[in-house]
């Protein structure tokens, strides 16, 4: 929020005849004023969860691009593995044939 659209909410619920500052020290006197010292602890366990929430969200977004690589290479991994098998089986049979036609 700009101190702007705080200092309208501030005039807002504030009687008229009491003047409601528009800087970021006096909207916080003010908001201590009206609301208590509790305010204060509010802010700050806001900023808190912001900070974490923060946090987490930059550890999902580094999680799911590290799942996307996992994924693609997981994906080659399979068709590697599957040329790989089929190779085997050609070997086998051709090891087999020649087998056959060395009796």
């Amino acid at each position: 929020m700009s101190t702007t659209q705080i200092h309208n909410f501030a005039q807002q619920d504030t009687p008229n005849a009491v003047y409601v500052p528009k800087s970021w020290r006096g909207l916080l006197i003010w908001a201590v004023g009206r609301f208590g010292s509790g305010i204060l602890l509010a802010a700050a366990c806001s900023w808190a969860l912001m900070r974490v929430y923060d946090d987490h969200a930059t550890q999902t977004r580094q999680l799911m691009t590290i799942l996307e690589q996992r994924a693609r290479v997981d994906s080659e991994m399979t068709v590697t593995l599957h040329r790989l098998s089929q190779s085997i089986d050609e070997l086998r049979r051709d090891a087999a044939s020649a087998h056959r036609l060395s009796r």
